[in-house]
């Protein structure tokens, strides 16, 4: 089939070769470096195809996150930064969730809010602005919410 026969190609096939796209730029976004003034943003189906480019655990766990993100604030935005999903509120990070080799993680954007979370993380490995979690458990939705929430706060105090 020609390229010019693509648009009137079955559209179970015009699907897949959107998902191969959607990954393709994902995976091309990769190699790059990180860079503030570059960053790559991406609609919620690049993420989702980020999603589905995980492995069949992975994917299920991040899906059932990105599904109780968007239960907890319905109009987050969703978009690919970092290399990870992440998740906007009037234009700024408020989380994100990457997929690593062993794990899964949760990011906050701000270092300080997530210092304040001590007792709640106790049982996870935190860095500066991210934890880690297995890749097959979906984190309880009051610590979602918790997060979340706080996180907004400080969003609309700092606006």
């Amino acid at each position: 089939m020609g390229c010019s026969n693509l648009a009137s190609a079955d559209p179970d096939i015009r699907s897949l070769l959107d998902q191969v796209i959607s990954v393709l730029k994902i995976l091309a976004g990769l190699r790059g470096s990180y860079c503030p003034n570059k960053l790559e943003t991406m609609s919620a189906s690049e993420v989702t195809a980020y999603i589905k480019a995980q492995e069949p655990t992975k994917a299920k766990t991040l899906e059932a996150m990105r599904s109780l993100l968007l239960e907890v604030e319905p109009k987050l935005e969703q978009t690919i930064a970092w290399k990870s999903a992440m998740f906007k509120y009037n234009d700024k990070f408020v989380v994100g969730l990457c997929a690593h080799k062993a794990h899964l993680s949760f990011s906050l954007p701000s270092s300080e809010l997530l210092s304040t979370f001590t007792e709640d993380l106790a049982v996870f490995v935190v860095s500066k602005n991210s934890f880690q979690f297995a890749d097959d458990q979906v984190l309880p939705k009051k610590l979602v919410s918790k997060l979340v929430k706080a996180r907004l706060k400080e969003i609309r105090e700092k606006s």
